[in-house]
């Protein structure tokens, strides 16, 4: 792959140039930079994805890269998560991560019915302050995925608008 560079202008109707000048200043990067990464990240998950379909059965080619997304996002929420919150409770955090995958939850679909469900069958015997204060960080961990997930589907319309 060459690192040479060269020079793309774009027309881009008002409303994305705007989004795209808050999203570069919100993540502090200078925009030919967040586009460039974002491009990147497309390229390496389709060249990934391009040789393993051509080394592979598809059906076993999609199961592993969704399995192996599936753990670095996992792994990557508890380390985002850790910045944010500091490591107070990241075990509880892990702890609920691990039940939700063997009971084939994914972290998007976290809500308090889940978040009960982990407490009754894992945290039974504590008391209900301790209780109440898992609960709460359980629901801050929901919040925050929910809020990642959101950013993550903003960059992706931004993405799939510039390749449009």
């Amino acid at each position: 792959m060459s690192r040479a560079v060269r020079r793309v202008c774009m027309d881009l109707p008002d409303y994305l140039a705007d989004f795209l000048d808050e999203l570069a200043k919100l993540l502090g990067k200078e925009k030919s930079k967040l586009l460039t990464q974002i491009l990147h990240s497309i390229y390496e998950a389709w060249r990934a994805g391009r040789e393993a379909s051509l080394r592979a059965e598809p059906a076993e080619v999609e199961c592993e890269q969704v399995k192996i997304q599936r753990q670095l996002d996992s792994s990557n929420a508890v380390d985002e998560f850790r910045k944010v919150e500091g490591d107070k409770n990241i075990g509880l955090i892990k702890d609920f991560i691990q039940w939700l995958q063997s009971k084939g939850i994914q972290l998007e679909e976290i809500n308090e019915d889940i978040i009960n469900a982990f407490l009754r069958e894992t945290r039974a015997g504590v008391s209900k302050n301790i209780y109440y204060v898992y609960r709460h960080m359980l629901k801050r961990f929901a919040h925050f995925i929910a809020t990642r997930s959101l950013q993550c589907i903003e960059s992706l319309c931004l993405v799939a608008c510039l390749l449009s």
